[in-house]
């Protein structure tokens, strides 16, 4: 059992990877564990204070180049 922290704390770091920029969401959601893009959504939220797609396009736009 992966706690939903650690789970949360990888899809963060992979929407911060611009080389997964492309990457969907969802596959990323699916890729930690979650089996559906509303389950990963509402749980990136809950922790992180802001939906996923969000977290990534502040974090891919303050990114160094």
């Amino acid at each position: 059992y992966i706690s939903r922290a650690v789970t949360i704390a990888e899809a963060c770091r992979q929407l911060r990877d611009p080389a997964l920029a492309r990457t969907p969401i969802l596959t990323i959601a699916l890729s930690v564990g979650y089996g559906s893009a509303n389950t990963f959504n509402r749980g990136f939220r809950e922790i992180m204070g802001i939906a996923p797609s969000e977290y990534r396009a502040t974090a891919l736009s303050s990114a160094p180049e």
